[in-house]
C-alpha cells in the first residue's frame, strides 16, 4: 500500500510491519525487542533468529542498502549476554552490505547502546533525512515525524471473533506511527481520530482502515 501523507513524501507499507521509502532506498522497522520471553518460545535464542530472518526478507523484498530501527532493538540489558550478542554479529556479517541506523528508543536510553561489534549506527531521537524527523517517542517536531513506541493496533472483525486486535499504521500530514515488527509484542489498541488514516495488517495484506 501506497501513501502520500505529504506531497513530497511517499512510503510504501509493508505486510511485515515494515515501511519502505523509495527516495531514500531505506526501510524502516520498528520495535524488534528482542530478547523478550515470548510464552509460546521460551528459548530466547529461537525468537531472535526468527525475527532476524524476518528483517532478512524484507531486505531481500525490498533490495536496499539502508536500514532504519526506529528504537528498542533490544529488549533488556541481561540480553547483551553472549550467544544472543553473536548471533546477531553472524547475521549482522550475511547483510554487511546494508547500512544500518538505530534511533535509540527508551530501551536503549535505559540500558545502553548495543555493543559496537554489531555495527549499528546510533543516534538520538530527532535524526533528521530529506524532511523526515525520526523518533522513537512521539513528540511535536517542526517536520514530518515517523515515530514508534506505540505498538498501535485497531480491533477488527473477523470470521472467529466479534473483533480482534491487529496491527496498523497511522498517519495524518505531521506524523506516522509504525507498529512493532515483533509479532509476540502486545499492541495498543488506539481511539480513532478524525484526522488520521489507518491501514490494518490484516490476512498478509495491508489494507485500509474505514
Amino acid at each position: 500500500m501506497i501513501i502520500h501523507p505529504q506531497p513530497h513524501l511517499e512510503f510504501h507499507l509493508l505486510p511485515m510491519r515494515a515501511l519502505y521509502w523509495p527516495h531514500r532506498q531505506m526501510v524502516i522497522i520498528a520495535d524488534l525487542h528482542l530478547g523478550r520471553v515470548v510464552p509460546r518460545m521460551p528459548k530466547i535464542v529461537e525468537n531472535v533468529q526468527q525475527t532476524l530472518l524476518r528483517v532478512s526478507e524484507v531486505l531481500q523484498h525490498t533490495n536496499v542498502n539502508r536500514l532504519l530501527f526506529l528504537g528498542d532493538v533490544f529488549h533488556m540489558r541481561n540480553t547483551y549476554h553472549q550467544e544472543l550478542v553473536g548471533h546477531f554479529e553472524r547475521w549482522r556479517a550475511t547483510v554487511a552490505h546494508v547500512e544500518m541506523i538505530l534511533v535509540r528508543g527508551n530501551h536503549e536510553r535505559a540500558m545502553g547502546d548495543p555493543p559496537r561489534q554489531l555495527q549499528l549506527q546510533c543516534v538520538d531521537p530527532g535524526y533528521e533525512e530529506s524532511g523526515v524527523t525520526f523518533l522513537h517517542e512521539p513528540r511535536h517536531s517542526h517536520s514530518f515525524a515517523m515515530c514508534a513506541h506505540l505498538h498501535p493496533c485497531l480491533l477488527v472483525p473477523t470470521a472467529r471473533a466479534f473483533a480482534t486486535a491487529v496491527p496498523c499504521f497511522v498517519w495524518n500530514q505531521e506524523y506516522l506511527y509504525m507498529p512493532a515488527f515483533e509479532d509476540t509484542i502486545p499492541g495498543r489498541v488506539i481511539s480513532r481520530r478524525i484526522d488520521e488514516h489507518y491501514a490494518c495488517i490484516h490476512n498478509q495484506q495491508v489494507v485500509a482502515h474505514p
